[in-house]
This record gives structure tokens, sequence and C-alpha cells, in this order.
């Protein structure tokens, strides 16, 4: 009975032993984050490719598999640190043993964080990449090759019986490829990277796929990630999308007899007389407009043939008609105190479209030398200019207006500042006018990073980030451009950017200055935002809406919008809906969107976007504006850095 009893008691001894050893064995290797679309294998045998959905925050076993769908990233933790980052269209096999974790990469790219300490391999089928307490990008190539590129500590990188020893700030990329055992890397094909090439948060240009994994885990499309903000910001979507039913600014006279006759009656009826009050008050005409604009012109006291000819266009106030005389290439200029102080706008020859791509904002360049001059102080102790990164965008737009245009982008870094110029340019091939329209500058901005969090910026940029798309009716209250100051931050699930702007007018050039605040916050899937802007020498000057964008059904329908009230006074209102089941199946973007403007009226609108390939882009569209209905076509192409960043490139 004793040895019975023995026995018993070493079996059990035995089986709790193996049960504590199956659950060991069973135990995640890591943590995961899904952004949009991501799935796991059903198994930890990858040859039967079986994969079910993944889960936001669940385990993954050793053995197990990931991989994510187009536009779809995840992010991996593992309990010492270390972090896994996949890029879109990547698959990985995670193989997490003491000795070493090995990360199976079949397709795709990975960015990993190798926590102090830690044994971590990235195996492909021709190289492998080994790792210890650094940060690294491997990609692989659709030729095949590898392309692995180090930003701090060291990495072996084995291929063909031969290894390589990158550091920090250098790169490689393997010939041949294919099969185990293909290829070759020596030390001479070693790259050492410039500042310029660095990722943005490490001082450098390139905004890297894998910097926005963490903050946009279980976001839909719409809600103001980098895939709309690529969509948005193309130049296709920038201009051509409002140009399909060209509108005016209110009061624009489209023929040129009749709007030199205006200017000439109420350069006689109103110019000089409002520029004595202003300068014998001492006053701006931001001021004058205030006190005085509600004042009618009839108690104006002008002669019967001029109220007339006035109030035939629909001006009545004195607000009214200055406003009229600035849209229509008019300006108002007095010295006062000393000092210019003008407002003069101009107006557009071509349309209020085209001012979306090439808007009237002026540029401060003593902001944007401010700017710089406070950036290089800080960096005084490393000042080291790196080459620009150069891109290229073409396009062209069939329907009324059509139109051909392009765009170049510089970017690089000098210390730790970088910057950005961008130019516009663009010719209509029928419609408004023909001449070329350019703008040098269109973005000119600096930016510093104070934090890992905060970031600084001073020039002309783009500030809008909220998910309305097409806005044929002006319907976001703050879009695309303005010139001035501020600061950008993120924590977590909350991000703000607030800034004093030298110009808040994008349709008019006059030096409107104002501040922006936007804020937006992530929660279930979406975002939802608020966003203030103040404008000196308008109507209202209070600027204010809100902004939403949710998965109705995720990964199926999402919606988004924003309503309130610009600073002109008027209500802005969109409603949208985006598809992302079709970007699925059949590489298209659906966008259908209903835009209404107080003063402009309603729109709606019907877009696809397919890509073509990493670089080109078509677009097809039609809209409803004011009773009218416009099919129109687009195609664009990128070069350099435009389409490195489209791609998600590491170049």
């Amino acid at each position: 009975m004793t040895a019975f009893r023995v026995v018993l008691r070493c079996l059990m001894l035995v089986g709790a032993c193996a049960l504590a050893a199956l659950v060991s064995a069973q135990a995640p290797a890591a943590t995961l984050s899904v952004v949009r679309q991501v799935e796991v294998t059903k198994a930890p045998n990858m040859k039967t490719k079986a994969w079910m959905p993944a889960k936001h925050g669940q385990g993954i076993l050793t053995g197990y598999g990931v991989q994510t769908l187009k536009r779809s990233k995840a992010e991996l933790k593992f309990k010492d640190g270390s972090i896994l980052r996949l890029n879109e269209r990547t698959e990985v096999a995670i193989h997490d043993v003491a000795e070493m974790r090995k990360i199976h990469l079949q397709q795709g790219a990975v960015w990993v964080h190798v926590a102090k300490g830690a044994n971590t391999s990235v195996e492909t089928p021709s190289c492998t990449a080994t790792a210890r307490g650094t940060t690294f990008v491997v990609v692989l190539l659709p030729n095949g090759r590898v392309r692995v590129v180090v930003f701090d500590g060291v990495v072996e990188v084995a291929v063909g019986g031969q290894t390589v020893t990158l550091h920090g700030g250098q790169s490689t990329e393997t010939t041949g490829g294919g099969e185990a055992g293909g290829g070759s890397v020596r030390p001479g094909d070693v790259e050492t990277l410039g500042q310029a090439d660095m990722p943005v948060e490490l001082g450098g240009t390139v905004i890297g796929w894998w910097e926005d994994v963490p903050s946009t885990a279980g976001l839909a499309v719409t809600s103001g990630t980098d895939v709309v903000d690529d969509l948005r910001r193309s130049g296709v979507a920038e201009e051509p999308l409002s140009a399909s039913a060209p509108t005016h600014p209110p009061f624009y006279i489209p023929d040129a007899a009749a709007r030199n006759d205006f200017l000439a009656v109420a350069n006689h009826a109103v110019v000089h007389s409002v520029e004595a009050i202003m300068q014998a008050d001492g006053i701006t005409l931001a001021e004058f407009r205030q006190r005085d604009g509600h004042l009618t012109l009839s108690h104006w006291g002008m002669p019967p043939g001029d109220l007339a000819h006035f109030e035939s266009l629909g001006i009545t106030t004195l607000d009214q008609a200055i406003e009229a005389i600035l849209v229509n290439g008019g300006a108002i200029t007095v010295d006062v105190r000393g000092r210019q102080a003008q407002f003069q706008p101009g107006a557009s020859t071509i349309s209020q479209s085209s001012l979306r791509l090439l808007d009237r904002t002026e540029s401060s360049i003593a902001v944007l030398a401010a700017g710089l001059g406070l950036g290089l102080i800080a960096d005084w102790g490393d000042l080291t200019v790196s080459a620009p990164r150069f891109g290229a965008l073409f396009y062209g737009f069939s329907g009324h207006p059509g139109f051909l245009g392009g765009r170049g982008e510089a970017r690089g870094v000098i210390g730790r500042t970088r910057y950005t110029v961008e130019a516009n340019a663009l010719k209509f091939t029928n419609g408004p006018a023909s001449d070329w329209a350019t703008r040098v500058g269109s973005v000119a901005v600096v930016e510093h990073n104070l934090t890992d969090s905060l970031v600084a910026f001073a020039g002309r940029k783009r500030y809008y980030h909220g998910p309305v798309f097409q806005n044929q009716v002006a319907t976001q209250l703050i879009a695309d451009r303005y010139s001035g100051v501020g600061l950008r931050w993120r924590h977590d699930r909350l991000s703000l950017e607030g800034a004093w702007l030298y110009d808040s007018n994008g349709v008019a050039a006059g030096a409107q200055r104002g501040a922006l605040l936007t804020a937006a916050y992530r929660a279930g899937g979406g975002v939802f935002g608020l966003h203030l802007l103040e404008a000196g020498g308008v109507r209202d000057g209070h600027g204010r809406t809100l902004s939403v964008a949710y998965p109705l059904l995720p990964n199926r329908l999402e919606t988004y919008g924003e309503v309130g009230t610009g600073v002109d006074d008027a209500t802005l209102q969109t409603y949208g809906l985006y598809f992302p089941s079709l970007y699925q199946r059949f590489d298209v973007d659906l966008f259908l969107e209903y835009g209404h403007h107080e003063q402009l009226g309603e729109a709606f609108s019907a877009v696809a976007v397919k890509p073509v390939n990493d670089d080109g882009e078509l677009r097809a569209y039609v809209t409803r504006q004011d009773s009218a209905w416009v099919v129109g076509a687009a195609a664009i192409w990128r070069f350099g850095s435009y389409a490195a960043h489209a791609a998600g490139d590491v170049k």
C-alpha cells in the first residue's frame, strides 16, 4: 500500500509537471494590436494557411502566423519590451524560444525594436538579419531581394554564406534572391543613410509606415489616417473635385468688361471715402469694416446712379461693397500711423475652385525665417546639412474645366530641423481660363521635435486633419494651407494642434491674422474632432465645427461628417459614406458625399479612386451642384518622395 502511494504521488507529480509545461508552452508569446484587417492562423502549422480574423488585444502563441491585409497594419508587443510592427500585406510566423526569437518573414515589411539583451532574428527565404538591442526594418521586395535598414544598434545580415554588419544609419540590399541560399551581400553593398533619409521620429524627413501603427490601432480608414491624407492631398483631390462645378466668391463678376466697369464705379464711390476715414481715425481696414460695415449704401449718401449699380449686383451694405471690390481685383491701401496696412486680395481670373490648390493666402517670410532661426539655435551643436529628398507628381483631368498640373517637393534636414518646400502649377484646358497658374512655396514650413510627442512648426503648411474628402462647396472650416506658427501634440488617443495664423484666408491674400485650434479624440474605431478658427477682418470671425468618422459596419461601411459655422457666419455641413470592403476586393475606394454651404449651396458627389501600381492613380467622379451634373476622370503619377510615401517605402 505504501509503495502504491509512492507510485501514485510520482505519477501526480509527473502529470503536474507536464501540465505546467503545457500551460507554459501555450502562454502567449506576444500581444497583438490590430489596425483594420489582420488575420492569424488557426494552428501553428503555417503550411495549411488556414486564417481567421484577429482581435485587437489577443495573444499570439509561438509558432502561429499573422498576416495583414491591404491598408492594414499590426503591432506585437513581447513581454521583454521588444516590439514587432507589420506593414500592409505582410505575413510572418513567430517562434519565441529562449535562445533566439525568430520572426519568419514570408512577404511584406516589418519594423523591429529589440529590447536590450534579447536575441532576435528576422528570417526571409534568402537571408537572415540578427540583432540585439536595436531598431531596424526588413523589407522583402517583390523581386525576391531583401532590404535591411538599421536606425540604431547593430544588425548582422547573413546570406549565401556571407555576413555583413550594419550599424545605426546604414542599410543594405541583397542581390539575387528567391529561393533559400540565393543571392549575396557584401561589405561594399552597405549604404550610409543621410539625415534626411532617417525617419521623422529620429530627426529625418521620412514618414515611416510604422510611425502611426500604435496610434491608429482599431481606427477606421476615414478616421484621419494616413490613408485618407494621401488620397486628399494628392493634387487631384485638392483641386479638380471642386473644379468639376466651378463656383465664385460672392459678388465676383465673371465678365471682364463688367468687372472693370464695377471697379471704376466702386473706386469713385467708395474707395477714396473709406481711405479718408481710415487715415483720419488711424484704423485698419479690418477695424473699419467691423465698426462701420453694417451701414447701408443709402446711408452712405451715394449718388442714385452708383447706388442702383451696386444694388443690381445684390450689394446693399458697406461691408458687402468692400468685399465686392476686393474679390474683383480692387485694393484699398492706406498708410496708418506711419506703417503700411493693406488688404488687397485681388480676384482669381480662373475660379474659386483653383484657389484650393493655388490659394491666395499670404506667406510670411519673417515667420518662416524666425522658425528656422530658432531651430538652428537649438541645433547649434550639430548643424549638419543633409541632401534634400525630391519628389514630383503630375496629373490631368477631363471634364469642365479640364486641366493639366504638377507639383514638386523638396524635403531636407538642417541639424534636426526639418524643412519642406512645395510648388504647384496648373493649366486649364477649357473653362474659366487657359493660362498657367503657379505658386512657388505653396508649402514652405520648418518643423522641430521638442519632445517625442510635441512638434513646433512655422511657415506655410497644411492644417486640416478632418475626415471630409471631397469638399465641393467649402464645407470644411479649416482647409488646406495657411501661414502661421504653432505646436502639434499627440499622446495616446488625444491629439491637439494650435497655431497663430499670419493669414487665415485661403481665398483672399490680405494677412487676415487669426488663431486655430483643432483637437481629435480616438474611440471605438472612430475619431471625434473639434475645430476652432478665429479670423480678423471678416463678418463674424468665429468659426467652429465638430467632425466625426466612425465605422458603422467595421471593415465594410464607414461614415463621416462635419457640421458647424464658418468665420463668415455661414453654416457648414458635410456627410459622407466610405466602403472599405470594396478596396479589399477590387482595389477601389468609393466615397459618397453630400455637402451644404449656406452661401454656396449644396452638392452631391460620388468619387472612385483606383491605384495603379505604387506610383499611379486613376479617378472618376460624378457630381451634382446647383442642378448641374458633371462627369469627369483623372490620372496622377508620382515620382521620388511622393511615390515612396504612397508606397510606404523606407528609402
